[in-house]
């Protein structure tokens, strides 16, 4: 699927996706703008509330496709 370049024809492809496809297109424009890592020299009250409300809303369970290992996330943590 390639999505066009112009905006008049970007439109006609939108409006002429079915359901699904346009629910897949819509979530994927919305994961770019969704920020909700949690580093610890930051303070984001807010975003990281709205990050949580989202994960809620969508029914988000990251232990269905991802896994600890040592590259990922076991080599970045201390023990401490």
């Amino acid at each position: 699927m390639q999505i066009p370049h112009d905006v008049t024809a970007l439109w006609a492809f939108v409006t002429e996706l079915d359901h699904d496809s346009r629910m897949a297109l819509f979530a994927h424009c919305v994961a770019l703008t969704v920020n909700a890592v949690k580093l610890p020299w930051e303070w984001r009250p807010r975003a990281l509330a709205t990050g949580d409300r989202l994960a809620e809303a969508v029914s988000l369970d990251m232990t269905g496709y991802w896994r600890p290992t040592v590259r990922s996330y076991f080599g970045r943590v201390t023990k401490s």
